[in-house]
This record gives structure tokens, C-alpha cells and sequence, in this order.
């Protein structure tokens, strides 16, 4: 209880008396009269409150602990814990900002657009942050009506930043975040989420839109990282999670959710656009390319497409991620449209798992791929035949390796194939699986320098697997076909078919190549329709040209040698001894017609005729001859 006032307490005509003495032990006021203390309130005295003005406002005060409340202790002066520099209070607040700061509320219900934009535009402008600048994003769903914009004109630094990814989020009734520079800083966009409200879906709508709109030599630093891009329950759903023009962003954790394609989304909704400008011409001139565009531990999800890839662009790479419910999982066009100087490449997508509805991979005129370790999936599909998927197509390509990948159907895939390569070269397939699915594991047209090794194609019983390779330059070899056939038009004995339609089949086997059947019976080899045309064996033995030495010709029905028959065509033949007949001919045996010398060149047992002799070589360089009569 506070000590007594003492007397005089009550003065004549009502009020307390400036007389009255106050007791207040362990205070300088103990024993002092209210005239008095009232008079050290008023002004800074000895005795009184230092700082202290007529007011009763702080003046340049020297706080150690304790509290101030409403007052405006700015200029006051701080010392970090461990640092060396006392600073002004306003100075260490400036080097983070809060979007609080400038009056933003973040309950999801207030609309921020004018306290934002405001915001936004001293990050970007003002001369305090020339080197660089983070702003805060507080907890709680900060929302604007309309886009909001960062527009870098000096080449400073940015981070905007959130507490976490389901804590601080920005949310928008149209547009979006848009951070556009003209210099070579940083941006950086984490901990934090992008939520769409709105209930009808524009182009214009991007969640996060990067642009460097000016051509330099150095590449800018764009992290995103931890970020939730998504869109509030009955909400439209954003057009495009990201889009990036001229910048390569480096992403980690980052998820994007648009709506599923297959449930009537717009089909030009995208996950990740990436523009890489070419330039005014063919030297690049004024060109702004994406270059090591690099993705980690992240999901795309939704949308027609997942990455969208145009212009010069070199280098996307994705490694532990996901991409799901997409009509195309990577839609890259690297042709002479968007690229003229044909620097579009390098492709690496290495431990994902895609499940898409119509492609996994759709490429055009992008060199340089390496898609490694992923499970393909067909997403989406009713039990219909007039609709198809292809795990990677790509076409004018080249220097492609696809390797260890899985491509699973379902039990409604229809016409579900695995890779198709088209006027591609140098490509290495090997190692992949597909399982439970009605289609090809590989077709190819037009390609050369193609090695296809070491793949299997699964059985399903309802949807017989073939396998085709169509045209030039193929080696194949160790493929395991299950119920498997090398045309379109499934057969039931389950043949294989290496090469064919334009294309040869080298076999470069040190020692010998043997042709065995497992149950026993002959081994066919033909060429075409058996029962009509001819196969050509041919036996290479010139070091220094192209001729062929020897040759047999088989023929299977009603070519001109006759069924089952073997012409033989060569300047020599040696049948090995036998015990039994080695050779039957039927119809006319022809004898060499020349003139040899008694010491020409010979092979014991060789034997000529002119009209005159019939000639025997019975020596190395020995003829004897005999006369062949002169009448019949």
C-alpha cells in the first residue's frame, strides 16, 4: 500500500494543496511537496528525470534495460550483442524491413494493394538500399486485390522473405508477385507462400514472375527457396506458377499446385516457364538467355504443362522432384522459331518420378539430354484407344542418353509407349523397363548412331508389348522382348526385328556369331517375305576396299534360283571333307571356259576348259590337259 499523503491534504475551496508532502520511501520524491515534484516534471532539473522535457517526451535518452512506450526512441543509440558500433535504432532496423512497417495487415480480409505497392516500391528505389535490401513478409495471409511489383533499375540486391512456408504467406485476388531488374543483383524468394483467391483465372495471373530486361555478361543469383505456390479452396487457380525471362533460378523445396489437367483446367496453364531471349540476330546480339537453370527436392504439380522451355535456353536441370497430374511434364521447343542460333541444350533430369497424361518428355531440336532413374507413369486415362502417351519424344536431336528409367501403365493405358527418337543422333538407350502397358518400349525414324541395348519390355497379357526400330544406323543387341514384336501389327510368335526399313545391322563379334533355336529345329534367316525374294550373305575379305570375295544367295520360294536352292558366287569355293555328300546339284554344272598355261598359277584339284582341252591343275603351278574332241 502506498504511503499517506500529509497534511495540509484538503484545501479550502476543494483541491489538493501544492504543500502537501509525500512520503515515498526509496524514491528521491520521499518527503518531498507535490510543488515541487510537479515543478521537476516540468523541466530538466538536478534531482528530477534526465531527458525529460516540458512535455513530459523523452530527450536523448540513455536507456539500459527497462521500457519505453509511446514515444519515438529512433535516434536512440544501440550496441549489438558482441559488436564494437554503437548505431542509431532506426539504422539497425533498417537493414531488414518489415512489410508491417508500412501498414500492412496481414488477416487475409484487408486489402494491402496501396501499403504494399508502397512498400515494394522503396525496396526497389530508394537510395538507402542501393546495396541491397530484405523485407519481411509477417505471419498471417497479407492480401492485395491486384499484382504487385519490384522493379530494380540500379542492379541492387532483394530478398523478400518469409517465416515459413505455411506461416507467412503473400495472397492475391489477380496478378501476382513480379520482380523485374535491369542490373546483375540478386533475388532471392523463400520461406513463404503465394496463394491465388481469385474465381477466374487470366493469363495475366503468375504467382512469381522474374525478368531481367537488359543484356549482360554475368549472370544473375536467383534462389527460390522453400516457397508454397498454390490456390485457396474454390479458387481459379493460378495461369503459370513461375515465369522466367532471362533469368536462370536455382530452386529448392519449391511446390507448385495448379489445377489437374485432366479435370477440364485450361490448357495452356504452366508450372515453370522459362523464355531465355535470343537476341535481334544471328550473333546474339542483345540476348538474354537462361543458362544452369537448376531444380531440386521440388514438385510441379497440375497444369497442361510442368516446364515450358523457349528461346536460348542452356541447361535445366531437375534431380529429386516430382512432377504430377501435367498433360507434358517438359514441353521444350528449342527449334529455329524460338531459337535461331540453335544454342538450345542440356537436359539433365536425373531420380524423379513423372506422372503425366499425354508426355513425359516432348523435346524438338534439343541437344545434349541425359534422362537417368525415373519411374514414368500414365496419369489420368479412362479405358480409351483413342488416346495416347509417349514417355520421351524427341526429334532433330542429338548426343541423348536414356538410361535405367521404368515406364508403368495401368490398367486402362492404351497405346502407351515408352521413347520415340525421330531424325536423332548419337543416342545410347539402355537399361530401361516397361511394364503393363499397350504400346512400344522404343520406334525411331530417321536417326543414325543409335545404340539400344540392355531394355525390357514387360508382358501384359491384355496389351501385347512390340518393339520397333525404324531406319538408319541402329546397333542392337541384348533386349528382352516379352510377348514382344518389332512392327505395329502385333504377331503371336513373338519375332524380334534388330534393324529394318532403310537401316542396316552391323555384327562386329570377335570370333564367330551363332544362330541357336532353345528347343531344338533349324534357324531361319531371311530378308523381306520369305516366299518371295532373296537373302544375301556376304563375306567381307578385302583389307584395302569394298569388294565383296564371296557370296551365297538364298532363295525361300519363287525367286529365280528355285525353292531351297543355294547360288553359289565366287572366285573360289572350298567344301570341307565329309563322309557324306557335302554338295547336290541339280541342273547344269558350269566349268571355268579359259586357257591356262602349264605353269600358270593353280590350286591342286582346280579345273578349266577351252574348245580344245580340258585343263587339271595337279600341282601348284602344274596344268595337265587332255583333248576334248574335236565332234559330238
Amino acid at each position: 500500500m502506498a504511503e499517506p499523503i500529509t497534511i495540509p491534504w484538503i484545501a479550502p475551496g476543494g483541491g489538493v494543496s501544492s504543500a502537501s508532502v509525500v512520503s515515498a520511501p526509496r524514491t528521491q520524491w520521499n518527503k518531498q511537496t507535490l510543488g515541487t515534484i510537479w515543478s521537476a516534471l516540468q523541466k530538466d532539473v538536478p534531482g528530477g528525470i534526465p531527458g525529460l522535457n516540458a512535455d513530459g517526451q523523452l530527450q536523448n535518452p540513455s536507456m539500459r534495460g527497462g521500457s519505453a512506450s509511446g514515444t519515438d526512441t529512433s535516434a536512440a543509440i544501440a550496441t549489438a550483442v558482441n559488436g564494437t558500433i554503437s548505431r542509431a535504432l532506426a539504422a539497425h532496423f533498417a537493414d531488414t524491413l518489415n512489410l508491417a512497417d508500412f501498414g500492412v495487415v496481414c488477416d487475409g480480409v484487408t486489402d494491402n494493394a496501396q501499403t504494399m505497392a508502397a512498400a515494394f516500391s522503396k525496396v526497389a528505389s530508394d537510395s538507402s538500399y542501393v546495396n541491397g535490401v530484405r523485407i519481411i513478409v509477417p505471419r498471417g495471409r497479407c492480401y492485395s486485390s491486384v499484382k504487385q511489383s519490384i522493379v530494380i533499375t540500379d542492379g541492387r540486391s532483394v530478398s523478400v522473405s518469409g517465416v515459413g512456408t505455411r506461416v507467412s504467406n503473400l495472397t492475391f485476388g489477380a496478378g501476382g508477385l513480379s520482380i523485374s531488374t535491369t542490373g546483375e543483383g540478386a533475388i532471392t524468394v523463400r520461406d513463404m507462400g503465394l496463394i491465388f483467391t481469385g474465381v477466374i483465372n487470366t493469363q495475366t495471373d503468375v504467382a512469381l514472375s522474374l525478368t531481367r530486361t537488359h543484356e549482360t555478361s554475368v549472370s544473375n543469383v536467383v534462389v527460390l527457396s522453400n516457397l508454397n505456390i498454390f490456390s485457396a479452396s474454390g479458387a481459379a487457380g493460378w495461369h503459370k506458377g513461375i515465369y522466367a525471362e532471362g533469368l536462370a533460378p536455382i530452386g529448392n523445396n519449391v511446390k507448385i499446385r495448379l489445377p489437374d489437367y485432366y479435370v477440364g483446367a485450361p490448357t495452356d496453364t504452366v508450372d515453370v516457364d522459362l523464355y531465355g531471349y535470343p537476341g535481334t540476330d544471328a550473333k546474339n546480339t542483345r540476348q538474354r538467355p537462361v543458362i544452369d537453370t537448376k531444380w531440386t527436392n521440388s514438385i510441379l504439380q497440375g497444369g497442361a504443362i510442368g516446364f515450358q522451355v523457349k528461346g536460348h535456353v542452356e541447361g535445366l536441370w531437375f534431380s529429386n522432384g516430382e512432377i504430377l497430374g501435367n498433360g507434358t511434364g517438359v514441353d521444350w521447343d528449342g527449334s529455329s522459331t524460338t531459337e535461331p542460333t540453335n544454342l538450345a541444350g542440356n537436359l539433365l533430369f536425373n531420380n524423379f518420378h513423372m506422372n503425366t497424361a499425354n508426355y513425359g518428355f516432348k523435346l524438338n531440336t534439343v541437344a545434349s539430354v541425359n534422362i537417368q532413374s525415373g519411374l514414368f507413369m500414365v496419369f489420368g486415362w479412362t479405358d480409351d484407344t483413342t488416346r495416347s502417351y509417349t514417355g520421351v519424344q524427341a526429334s532433330g536431336s542429338n548426343e541423348y542418353v536414356i538410361s535405367g528409367n521404368t515406364f508403368s501403365g495401368n490398367s486402362n493405358s492404351q497405346n502407351a509407349s515408352a521413347i520415340n527418337l525421330s531424325n536423332t543422333w548419337f543416342a545410347t538407350i539402355t537399361g530401361n523397363n516397361m511394364q503393363n502397358a499397350g504400346g512400344t518400349l522404343f520406334a525411331g525414324t530417321k536417326n543414325s548412331l543409335v545404340t539400344v541395348t540392355s531394355n525390357i519390355a514387360g508382358f501384359n497379357p491384355s496389351r501385347p508389348t512390340s518393339y520397333y526400330s525404324g531406319c538408319g544406323g541402329y546397333t542392337l543387341c541384348s533386349n528382352n522382348i516379352d510377348n514382344g514384336y518389332t512392327q505395329s501389327s502385333v504377331q503371336a510368335n513373338g519375332d524380334v526385328q534388330y534393324g529394318a526399313f532403310n537401316g542396316n545391322v552391323v555384327l562386329n563379334p570377335k570370333n564367330k556369331v551363332w544362330l541357336t533355336r532353345l528347343n531344338g529345329g533349324n534357324v531361319a534367316v531371311e530378308a523381306g517375305d520369305s516366299t518371295q525374294d532373296t537373302f544375301a550373305v556376304n563375306v567381307h575379305t578385302s583389307k584395302t576396299g569394298n569388294a565383296y570375295d564371296s557370296r551365297w544367295v538364298y532363295s525361300g520360294g519363287s525367286g529365280s534360283v528355285g525353292n531351297g536352292m543355294a547360288q553359289l558366287l565366287a572366285s573360289s569355293v572350298t567344301l570341307p571333307p565329309v563322309t557324306t555328300p557335302v554338295a547336290k546339284i541339280s541342273g547344269s554344272l558350269v566349268v571355268p571356259f579359259g586357257t591356262p598355261g602349264a605353269t600358270d598359277p593353280c590350286t591342286p584339284g582346280q579345273i578349266q576348259m577351252d574348245a580344245t582341252y580340258l585343263y587339271s591343275c595337279v600341282a601348284s603351278g602344274t596344268w595337265h590337259r587332255i583333248n576334248n574332241g574335236t565332234s559330238w
